[in-house]
């Protein structure tokens, strides 16, 4: 599974304010591409594991595949507790967070 690579900016607070620049892989899974905030990484098996997914697919994004160093920009802020895992209740309608799926990649970071 190729793993590209987002910039973007995650906020602090649920409301898009704080934070900062940062990158996050994404990695496509049933035909979408979703940003992976963090992975387990299994090293006795010599694979890793998306501890959740977040969908690009309602998040405003510009995909550059031919940038080397980032494949993807988000273009708006993206609360902190959304790649936590809590998705703040007024805010559930723009983001779709899966919990622990079921992928697993060969180890490579």
């Amino acid at each position: 599974m190729k793993i590209y690579t987002a910039m973007l900016i995650i906020s602090e607070n649920d409301d898009g304010t704080g934070g900062n620049v940062s990158s996050m892989d994404v990695i496509e899974h049933e035909d979408y591409f979703w940003l992976v905030p963090e992975w387990r990484d299994y090293t006795s098996k010599g694979v890793s594991m998306p501890s959740r997914i977040v969908s690009l697919k309602t998040i405003p994004h510009t995909q550059h595949m031919k940038v080397e160093d980032h494949q993807f920009a988000v273009h708006g802020p993206v609360p902190k507790s959304v790649f936590e895992g809590h998705v703040p209740q007024e805010l559930e309608n723009q983001y779709v967070v899966i919990e622990e799926p079921d992928i697993v990649v060969p180890r490579t970071h």
